[in-house]
């Protein structure tokens, strides 16, 4: 085997690890990271008042991304650990811990004054993975409101 082809071959490879111990588990941490995004959009503004179906499907929705956050972060190879905490500035695990806790919480959390809120562990997920707070636009809200105005209007046998 000459020299000339051997370098495409080692660049190949050196491709393949990068992509597979590197990348790889980073982008898995990354979707843990726009899911506990979408659920605290989704389940940010849980009332007492809501359906127990709804307050179940929270719950279940955060302790499986948690418990994923922490297993991928415990399972994950050094380097991306550290690049995660030191480069990202980002902590997985304490996210996960937050999102089971959470998750914990919702079935519940409504009955017991002394339990934090959703928000503080909202918080302490935004926080640790440095999620952006979303911020609601003149026409998001105008829309919400049209819908919310249309969904008071239909009798409840077309939900």
């Amino acid at each position: 085997m000459s020299l000339h082809s051997l370098g495409p071959l080692l660049f190949g490879a050196s491709g393949w690890f990068l992509v597979k111990f590197l990348f790889e588990p980073l982008k898995e941490i990354w979707d843990l990271r726009t899911e506990a995004q979408q659920l605290l959009i989704l389940y940010g503004n849980l009332h007492p008042q809501d359906a127990e179906s709804v307050r179940e499907k929270a719950a279940e929705g955060f302790v499986d991304v948690g418990a994923r956050l922490v297993a991928r972060h415990l399972a994950a190879w050094p380097w991306v650990t550290v690049f995660y905490e030191r480069v990202l500035r980002q902590d997985p695990y304490s996210a996960g811990e937050a999102c089971v806790g959470l998750g914990k919480l919702i079935p519940s959390g409504f009955s017991n004054p002394n339990i934090p809120s959703i928000g503080g562990y909202g918080h302490t997920i935004r926080t640790t993975l440095r999620l952006p707070t979303p911020r609601e636009t003149k026409k998001f809200a105008r829309v919400m409101q049209e819908w919310n105005s249309q969904a008071s209007d239909k009798p409840e046998s077309e939900f």
